[in-house]
């Protein structure tokens, strides 16, 4: 009698991840989170060598930045979930979403110490909220089906996002690299 080169359980292991795939809404959850991920990842870092080369925030100031984008974060953390709370709908995500992207983008021409203060606690603090939103999201559309199902995908969720931070800031050095020549107040390796 012949043994098979494969035990079951890899199989089984792989049909359980196939099955948590093909959730409702899994892959852009999925997609969104790891986005999300790396562009904390790649961004946090250099938020601080931004405050420090490009706008020259002396400590107390660079600390004060810092904790008005983490005040920021929880208190619109905390709006947008009770936004979610009241009508669980994409529309929390999608504003969040977007006003990280106004947010860095206002960032780059940035040098004055108050409007980095405003810019971190309110865009950046909006964008923030991205990452608790898309766990209600995975709650409520993974939560619907089988709770076994529903447990695995979130710690898939929950492992691509430090997946996400486990690259990222490399991903973020190498981008920085190779952009010092071409814009303006990036500083190069």
């Amino acid at each position: 009698m012949t043994r098979p080169l494969t035990s079951p359980m890899p199989r089984r292991r792989l049909d359980a991840l196939r099955e948590v795939g093909a959730m409702p809404m899994f892959t852009a959850l999925l997609t969104t989170l790891l986005l999300i991920g790396l562009r904390d990842a790649m961004t946090a870092p250099y938020l601080v060598l931004l405050a420090i080369e490009h706008a020259h925030l002396p400590p107390v100031l660079l600390g004060l930045f810092l904790t008005a984008r983490a005040a920021g974060a929880i208190a619109f953390g905390i709006l947008f979930g009770a936004w979610f709370d009241r009508a669980p709908t994409l529309r929390p995500l999608a504003v969040s979403l977007a006003a990280g992207v106004v947010g860095y983008a206002m960032l780059a021409p940035t040098t004055g110490f108050v409007p980095l203060l405003l810019i971190g606690a309110v865009p950046l603090g909006i964008s923030s909220a991205a990452f608790p939103l898309l766990f209600a999201l995975a709650k409520l559309h993974l939560g619907a089906g089988d709770r076994l199902k529903a447990e695995r995908g979130t710690a898939i969720l929950r492992a691509s996002f430090s997946a996400a931070w486990g690259v990222g800031p490399a991903v973020g050095a190498i981008a920085v690299a190779r952009s010092a020549d071409r814009v303006p107040g990036v500083a190069g390796p």
